[in-house]
């Protein structure tokens, strides 16, 4: 029937009983090789995401040095943190503002805590607060508008 030369039935596979299996009727070491081929499977999975995040983000800037090097300050990995900061930026040929800035948004993109002499997050929030205040202007009225002096002055 159909051209078909061997018997179908023969190379059908199944999964196991797992209720048989759970009450130890079955086979038990051929269900822990199938979950974990499984796991493994998804695993792989999973860290190809990662990895092709973190890839992407790291070849679409357009010094994928700094970003790379930035990234791993923010993960503390590879004994960067033996240099500071500014060693770092010294050596990319950047401020060390520009390189703090993107080991922030590492750590930001990665729930990362800080590392080494790099602001926590509380100490970041505060002087966010605290600088905002420090330069609020007042809106419209009381200051001048885009650098000109309003009519009313």
């Amino acid at each position: 029937m159909l051209g078909l030369t061997h018997d179908a039935a023969e190379e059908a596979w199944y999964w196991p009983d797992i209720a048989a299996e759970i009450d130890g009727d079955g086979d038990c070491d051929s269900l822990k090789v199938q979950i974990e081929a499984e796991i493994e499977k998804r695993a792989k999975k999973a860290a190809a995401i990662v990895c092709n995040h973190v890839f992407c983000t790291i070849l679409g800037y357009s010094n994928p040095r700094l970003a790379l090097i930035a990234y791993c300050i923010a993960h503390g990995l590879g004994g960067l943190g033996e240099k500071s900061i500014q060693e770092w930026a010294k050596k990319l040929s950047v401020t060390k503002q520009a390189l703090s800035k993107e080991v922030t948004w590492f750590r930001d993109v990665y729930s990362l805590e800080a590392m080494g002499s790099l602001k926590t997050d509380k100490a970041r929030i505060k002087y966010r607060k605290v600088q905002n205040e420090r330069y609020k202007k007042p809106i419209n009225g009381h200051d001048k508008h885009f650098g000109f002096a309003t009519r009313n002055s």
